[in-house]
């Protein structure tokens, strides 16, 4: 009886150490705000519009639409990790 009292007090003769820092995992966005979306021609423009000024018109909107999506996805390349 005397060894197992003796045991007992040895596992309780010192305390573990305590951590100075303990990092917890917070969930916090990747961005901040959304781009904004670029200004397209609107169908009713599209129609209006002679067949040159329709081909310039959906050439624009398609290289305006190009770097947006570029914008995107450099934005979205942060949220990766």
């Amino acid at each position: 009886m005397r060894w197992a009292v003796i045991l007992l007090l040895a596992g309780c003769s010192g305390l573990p150490t305590v951590p100075e820092k303990v990092m917890i995992p917070v969930a916090v966005p990747c961005i901040d705000r959304v781009p904004e979306r670029p200004a397209f021609l609107t169908d009713a423009e599209l129609a209006a519009l002679d067949d040159y000024r329709l081909v310039l018109g959906l050439r624009t909107d398609q290289l305006t639409l190009r770097g947006h999506v570029a914008v995107l996805e450099a934005v979205l390349q942060a949220c990766v990790r």
